[in-house]
């Protein structure tokens, strides 16, 4: 399906998944619970953040990430003190923010994220008793993301990628680096794609800026799986997968 975007449905900040992850650490506090020092054995007192992600560079360099935040009422990261957290059997390790210093679980690496995969999140509290939720991840997810190394600003840009099944929310969004005499900043956007969408096209008017020159565009697509958390915990709890693929494109000077 072609859309033809002049004027494409875009919100207000779509910021990607590396940088939801950067900043989710003080998302809600940049302290630790004091919970970390308690044997909890309630299940409805946590929030539970849970992700799994794959995603491949610009540079074509992929990365995957389990990470398991697990939050009091508060939004406080904790640790759970003789508890344990597991997905699909294996144990994840306790791995400290870059922001913060604050305290989440994380795959080693050990365990890869793959469409057709069911994983089982599995949260044990200090009494021993197990709490499970679960994402499927289906088959057909994004493998492709198509776009041209360079642009001519006077000519219309299309994105391409493979079918993607529908169950999954997908999302373009971009990063405008523009740059004027005295300044540089970054214009950034999104937009929603509809089901069976499989390419997106940008009018010229959309490399227009008042106040500058655009000089390069990173382009991110997103496919996004929403799972299901156990009810025992909070409301506000969730259990998301994302894959994702960014591509760098340069513009050429007025003339080139």
């Amino acid at each position: 399906m072609k859309n033809t975007a002049k004027n494409p449905r875009l919100r207000s900040l779509f910021l990607s998944i590396p940088m939801i992850f950067f900043l989710s650490s003080c998302a809600r506090s940049c302290t630790e619970s004091a919970l970390s020092d308690v044997v909890i054995n309630d299940p409805g007192i946590l929030i539970l953040e849970m992700s799994i992600d794959k995603e491949l560079s610009n540079q074509g360099e992929g990365s995957e990430r389990i990470n398991v935040w697990v939050r009091d009422k508060n939004g406080q990261a904790l640790t759970l003190k003789e508890g344990l957290v597991e997905v699909n059997g294996a144990e994840l390790s306790i791995n400290k923010s870059l922001i913060g210093n604050l305290p989440y679980y994380h795959s080693s690496g050990a365990m890869a994220v793959e469409e057709g995969t069911n994983y089982k999140a599995t949260i044990t509290l200090g009494d021993g008793k197990s709490y499970a939720s679960t994402i499927d991840l289906p088959g057909n997810n994004l493998r492709r993301f198509d776009t041209p190394d360079y642009q001519q600003s006077s000519e219309s840009l299309v994105l391409t990628w493979n079918e993607i099944d529908p169950k999954y929310d997908v999302t373009v969004s971009w990063n405008k680096h523009v740059a004027s005499d005295s300044s540089f900043r970054i214009v950034r956007d999104y937009t929603i794609i509809d089901n069976n969408q499989t390419q997106l096209v940008l009018e010229p008017n959309f490399f227009n800026e008042n106040f500058g020159v655009v000089k390069h565009i990173d382009f991110t697509i997103t496919s996004e799986k929403h799972g299901k958390v156990s009810s025992d915990f909070r409301s506000d709890s969730f259990f998301n997968s994302t894959f994702s693929a960014s591509r760098r494109i340069v513009m050429d000077e007025p003339g080139s």
